[in-house]
């Protein structure tokens, strides 16, 4: 009964200590530490230390604090002599370490998913991605759930894209890409087509013309026609396929469309 209570003693004073800046918890007067389980510190594997306090016997295992961090117990030995202390001395540590993979039964579990994510896999400027960096705490933040860093990809100006992604060494990283037409929502967009018409008024050529793509456009028997206009935005391929196909006011010349005189 007494040797429990003890334990449960020692047990309050372990978890009640404040943490150092060095995240380690000392306890004086214990003798004939010993590392059990693992070789110490050793946050892959799950051990235990053992030794006498207050000439009690006593046992502390590493266990979860949280789904992130470990404490990880370890004996060391004190060599320093003072005027407290003449003699050395092994005292007990623990240390808090934060777990990339998770903690789980008192061991950190392996970290396989790269640090930096982006979910536009790289320079894609005309979809609008971000990037989230896990990255370790600050020591004296261990003990708080850590919140992952988030950048977005944005418009600096009407053209102007600030776009992020992941370096070679999996941090942040951005470019700024001027957009050959329009930076909206995070990424590059098309001219809408009455815009792009009136820019090539004045060649007589229109390129993008106010329609959109129907089912009734493309066949299978025939060259699909290429109409730029989609969504009342203009597409990349705006080309027609068979030279001297017409339509409403355009015809199809060497490939591209021309509005007819």
């Amino acid at each position: 009964m007494k040797k429990s209570i003890l334990l449960l003693f020692f047990s309050i004073i372990l978890f009640s200590l404040s943490i150092t800046a060095s995240q380690r918890f000392e306890y004086t007067d214990v003798e004939q530490c010993r590392n059990r389980g693992d070789q110490g510190y050793d946050p892959l594997t799950r051990g235990y230390i053992e030794g006498q306090f207050n000439k009690e016997d006593f046992r502390a295992d590493d266990y979860c604090y949280n789904e992130d961090v470990l404490y990880e117990f370890s004996c060391q030995l004190i060599n320093e002599t003072s005027l407290l202390y003449p003699h050395s001395r092994s005292i007990a540590v623990r240390q808090a370490v934060f777990c990339e993979g998770g903690c789980l039964n008192g061991v950190c579990q392996p970290y396989n998913e790269p640090l930096c994510q982006d979910t536009d896999e790289g320079l894609n400027y005309n979809q609008s991605g971000r990037i989230t960096i896990q990255r370790h705490p600050r020591w004296d933040d261990v003990l708080k759930r850590f919140t992952p860093q988030i950048f977005t990809d944005r418009c600096l100006s009407p053209t102007q894209l600030q776009e992020w992604y992941c370096s070679m060494n999996n941090t942040p990283a951005s470019v700024t890409y001027e957009c050959p037409y329009r930076c909206e929502r995070g990424a590059c967009r098309p001219l809408a087509c009455a815009e792009y018409n009136e820019r090539l008024r004045s060649s007589d050529q229109e390129c993008c013309r106010p329609y959109t793509v129907k089912e009734d456009l493309w066949s299978t028997s025939n060259p699909p026609l290429a109409i730029c206009c989609r969504q009342n935005e203009c597409a990349a391929d705006a080309i027609c396929f068979r030279s001297g196909t017409e339509m409403d006011d355009a015809r199809c010349v060497n490939g591209r469309w021309y509005r007819k005189r």
